[in-house]
């Protein structure tokens, strides 16, 4: 009977990491505070990628706030695009801000040396940043 009762659990436990993880968090950015759900990363992470998140956004995040009526959805990415030297190699999350006639979406991955008070970096995907300037390499992962 213990056999059996051990190879339960251990199907249950396989069956709820398959499942994946989904949490809700609030993140408070000076008076604003942006409701975010996390899928399949840690809520401390979540938080770093959301801020990372908002900073680049620059001047298009009082528009992106309203439209996406101050919605996040982080999750993580199937594949990376390549980051050279910015970035670990390995993890990297999808962050979108869902609007109803375009989108705000970029792949931020874990910087290699924090950066001020950032602990991520903007990898690709982006929309509607504020730096125009810089073109990232991979615009696809954040496409659905």
């Amino acid at each position: 009977m213990h056999l059996r009762r051990r190879l339960l659990a251990a199907f249950a436990v396989v069956a709820l990491a398959a499942a994946g993880c989904t949490t809700t968090i609030t993140v408070q950015l000076e008076d604003d505070a942006w409701t975010v759900t996390c899928r399949n990363v840690s809520t401390d992470d979540c938080d770093g990628i959301v801020r990372m998140f908002l900073n680049n956004l620059a001047r298009n995040y009082a528009g992106v706030r309203e439209a996406s009526g101050a919605t996040i959805e982080v999750d993580a990415a199937a594949t990376c695009p390549d980051f050279g030297e910015l970035a670990l190699p390995g993890a990297c999350w999808r962050v979108n801000a869902p609007l109803p006639e375009s989108r705000a979406c970029m792949i931020m991955a874990r910087r290699i040396t924090p950066h001020n008070d950032y602990r991520f970096v903007w990898i690709g995907g982006d929309q509607l940043s504020g730096l125009a300037v810089i073109q990232r390499p991979d615009t696809t992962a954040c496409s659905r």
